[in-house]
């Protein structure tokens, strides 16, 4: 570990950031560098201290990882639209740090941790929301999502039926009902998809007529088409 005072910086040789003196944790003394009217003179560190000092040089490089903040960066403005928990934000950054760094796909990072971290916490926001908002491919996102999520918690339909029910203005009692349908049919498919049919269904039991399957594949994020498709299913 190797540090080059510039200009009142610092300069480290690990990763070439400039850090500026202020916020370091130890000063040119304790790293054995000292200013006089010889020039600058070494001292002898003793081998603990040198350990400090270099564990403060690694955080601070760690801190400024370019790749870091950006993933950081695009995690939190992702959840700031999405209005998810900032405990979920910290649970993405977990899973961020487990994922191997691909530059080219941050965006497609960013979203798979941000739809574990919602899964693992059982906060309702689907894949296909989250690759809407940051406008990454869903097929790269879903791969991530099944190489890295394993051990998560399983998300439920459930999950969502407070959330769709409130985009489409419905009752929350419907939510009741529904639990009752899925409970009585078993329904398979993804959780957005079991949400969207048991809350359809309950909706046109409950107002004949006025159910209208597009808003709720608009609501749940499910294809207007393979809603009806699950709907007419015996």
């Amino acid at each position: 570990m190797q540090v080059i005072e510039q200009e009142g910086c610092i300069v480290c040789t690990n990763c070439g950031v400039m850090h500026r003196t202020s916020i370091r944790e130890h000063s040119f003394a304790d790293m054995g560098i000292v200013s006089g009217e010889g020039g600058t003179k070494k001292r002898k560190i003793e081998p603990e201290a040198a350990r400090d000092i270099q564990r403060a040089n690694q955080k601070i490089c760690k801190e400024s990882d370019p790749y870091e903040v950006k993933l950081k960066e695009l995690i939190q403005d992702l959840g700031h639209k999405l209005e998810v928990s900032e405990q979920v934000l910290q649970q993405a950054l977990v899973f961020a740090a487990s994922i191997p760094r691909n530059k080219r796909e941050q965006e497609s990072v960013a979203s798979a941790c941000l739809y574990l971290a919602c899964k693992e916490l059982a906060q309702s926001r689907t894949l296909r929301e989250i690759c809407a908002a940051t406008g990454a491919v869903y097929s790269k996102v879903s791969k991530l999502v099944l190489k890295h999520g394993q051990g998560t918690k399983p998300q439920s339909f459930k999950h969502h039926l407070d959330r769709f029910l409130g985009s489409l203005q419905l009752p929350f009692s419907y939510a009741e009902e529904a639990l009752k349908l899925q409970s009585d049919k078993q329904l398979q498919g993804a959780p957005a998809t079991v949400a969207a049919i048991v809350i359809y269904k309950v909706w046109a039991a409950k107002a004949p007529g006025a159910a209208d399957i597009a808003k709720v594949a608009l609501a749940c994020g499910v294809s207007p088409a393979y809603l009806r498709e699950r709907v007419a299913e015996k």
